[in-house]
C-alpha cells in the first residue's frame, strides 16, 4: 500500500507542475524517502525534485533528492549532447537517420523536467548499417549485443546506443505500421529525419503495447504519451484510424484514462484499478513476474510442462539453448544431456545466487494467483494475449 500511495503522490506532483496548478497539500504527502524510492524505480527522480520545489516543499528536506537528481541530470545532458553529436556525424557521412524515443520525447516535457533516457535509439536503413557502426565505434563505444535487425553498443560509465534497421522482428503484428510511421518525417540537412508529433505519439503507443505484452510497463511510458498528446499538431483523425485498424481502441482508451487519473486526478472506472496497481508496483519496464507469466502462457502443453520448459529456457538448460551455445552439441545432439548436466553443476559451484534466484522464479511461474492477476490486468488493458 505504501508503494501505491507514494506512486500516486509522485504522479500528482508531476501533473501539478506540468499543468501549472497548485492542488497539492504538502502536509498530506508521504515522506520524501518513500516518494524518492518510487521515483527511482520509475526513472522519475529528475521530475520529482522540481515538482516538490514547485509546490514549495521545504528545501532543507530535499538535499539528498536534489543531489541524486543533479547527478542523473548531468549524465542525461551528456547523453542528449552525444545523440546530437552522432546525428551530425551521420549527416556528414550522408547517412539518413531518425532519433527515436527518449531523446526525441524530451522536447514534449516542460523545461523544468529532465527525462532520464536509458539509451539512444537510432533508426537507419540497413544499407548504412556498417557505415554507422564504424562511426559509433570510433567514438569509443563497444559492441554489446546483436539482435535481429538491431545492434547495441555501450560505453562507460553509462552510455548505450541501439541501432535499429527494421521493426519486423520487434513487433511482427505492427511492423507495417511502424515502418509507415517512420516515413512520416520532416528532414533537416537532407539526412536527419524527425518524426512528426503524430508519428511520435503512434510510436509511443505501439512501443508501450510491445512492453505490456512482454513484461508490462511503469509510469514513465504513460507520461510520454500523456505529454505528446498535449501538442497542438496531433492529427487525431489519423491516430484514431490507425488505432482502430490495429484493434487497439480499448488499450489506447485505457492508457489515456489511467494517465488522466494519475496526473490529473480524474475519476477512474473500477475495471482499470487492477492495472493501476500493477503499473505503480512495477518498474520503468514492468515486472519480472509479469514477464515470466506471459512467457509461460505462450508455451504449448499442460501447465506443469510449460512452467518447466520456461524454467529451462531461462537458465540455458533447454536443448535449443544448449545447441546455440555449444556447436559440438548442435553437431552431435547425443551430447546435449552432458552439456545440460555441466551447466547445472557449474551453476551450483559458481553461481549460487543464480540458482537460488532460479528456485524463487520457478515458484513464481507456478503461482496460480499470480497468473490470475496477470490475466486480469491484460483484460483490463484490452491486450489480446491468452494467459493459460
Amino acid at each position: 500500500m505504501k508503494t501505491i500511495n507514494s506512486g500516486l503522490a509522485v504522479c500528482r506532483l508531476i501533473g501539478n507542475l506540468i499543468n501549472s496548478t497548485q492542488n497539492i497539500d504538502i502536509s498530506a504527502l508521504p515522506s520524501v524517502a518513500e516518494m524518492a524510492m518510487f521515483a527511482d524505480k520509475h526513472n522519475l527522480t529528475t521530475m520529482l525534485y522540481p515538482a516538490l520545489k514547485y509546490c514549495e516543499y521545504p528545501e532543507d528536506k530535499l538535499s539528498q533528492l536534489a543531489k541524486k537528481a543533479e547527478q542523473i541530470s548531468f549524465y542525461q545532458i551528456k547523453t542528449d549532447a552525444l545523440a546530437q553529436k552522432l546525428s551530425k556525424q551521420f549527416t556528414s557521412a550522408e547517412i539518413p537517420h531518425t532519433i527515436l524515443k527518449g531523446v526525441e520525447f524530451q522536447k514534449y516535457y516542460p523545461s523544468e523536467l529532465i527525462r532520464k533516457t536509458s539509451d539512444i535509439d537510432f533508426y537507419i536503413n540497413s544499407e548504412y548499417k556498417e557505415k554507422a557502426e564504424n562511426i559509433i565505434t570510433l567514438l569509443g563505444f563497444e559492441f554489446a549485443k546483436s539482435e535481429e535487425n538491431s545492434v547495441n553498443f555501450k560505453k562507460k560509465p553509462c552510455y548505450y546506443i541501439e541501432l535499429h534497421t527494421d521493426f519486423t522482428a520487434e513487433n511482427k503484428i505492427y511492423a507495417d505500421v511502424l515502418n509507415e510511421i517512420l516515413s512520416d518525417c520532416t528532414t533537416e540537412n537532407g539526412y536527419r529525419q524527425s518524426l512528426t508529433d503524430t508519428a511520435n505519439l503512434l510510436y509511443a503507443v505501439l512501443h508501450l503495447y510491445k512492453h505490456f505484452v512482454n513484461s508490462g510497463a511503469g509510469v514513465r511510458m504513460l507520461l510520454d504519451i500523456y505529454l505528446i498528446q498535449k501538442s497542438p499538431n496531433i492529427d487525431s483523425k489519423r491516430i484514431n484510424e490507425i488505432i482502430k485498424k490495429l484493434e487497439l481502441e480499448k488499450f489506447f482508451s485505457a492508457v489515456n484514462s489511467i494517465s488522466k487519473y494519475l496526473f490529473d486526478g480524474e475519476k477512474i472506472n473500477d475495471d482499470l484499478k487492477s492495472a493501476i496497481v500493477f503499473i505503480l508496483n512495477s518498474g520503468t519496464f514492468g515486472s519480472d513476474a509479469f514477464y515470466h507469466q506471459i512467457k509461460v502462457s505462450e508455451i504449448e502443453g499442460s501447465h506443469n510442462k510449460r512452467v518447466l520448459k520456461h524454467f529451462l529456457n531461462q537458465f540455458g538448460f533447454s536443448s535449443e539453448n544448449i545447441k546455440r551455445k555449444y556447436p559440438f552439441a548442435k553437431k552431435y545432439p547425443i551430447t546435449i544431456p552432458y552439456f545440460q548436466i555441466h551447466r547445472v553443476v557449474s551453476g551450483f559451484l559458481h553461481k549460487k545466487e543464480t540458482i537460488s534466484d532460479a528456485n524463487l522464479r520457478y515458484k513464481s511461474f507456478n503461482n496460480k494467483d499470480e497468473i490470475n492477476k496477470v490475466a486480469t490486468v491484460m483484460q483490463a488493458m484490452g491486450i489480446n494475449n491468452k494467459i493459460k
